[in-house]
């Protein structure tokens, strides 16, 4: 019985520790996001982007370009396919583009999906 109860104590202990880590992290990363949004480049703020991967072994090349009254992301120019963005606390998701998924992230990187993989991009 005596086990039992200070099992419960310690636990409960743990328990108000876990907060305050969380608390301290979730500080951090609202900073980090307030530097991005305040002195990093945002994609597409300036029109459009292009982007450069390395896709198993190869270097790639892409151009994404806000149409559509910014309400949508096209391929390789106004006239190209159009694709859908999203909009996350640390990245602009672009999907249904090239047959992939772009995470651009404040300051010129990210990654690109396809077929279970990512790599790494840079865009500008």
């Amino acid at each position: 019985m005596r086990m039992l109860l200070a099992g419960l104590l310690l636990a409960g202990c743990a328990a108000v520790e876990q907060p305050e880590r969380l608390e301290i992290a979730n500080l951090a990363l609202a900073a980090e996001r307030v530097f991005a949004d305040e002195f990093l480049a945002i994609p597409f703020a300036g029109g459009p982007v292009s982007i450069v991967a390395a896709e198993h072994g190869r270097m790639r090349t892409y151009m994404l370009e806000p149409c559509r009254d910014g309400t949508r992301i096209c391929e390789a120019g106004l006239r190209g396919p159009q694709g859908m963005l999203t909009l996350t606390p640390d990245y602009r998701v672009v999907t249904g583009l090239y047959g992939r998924t772009f995470y651009l992230s404040p300051g010129g990187n990210g990654a690109v999906y396809r077929n279970g993989v990512y790599s790494t991009l840079a865009w500008d």
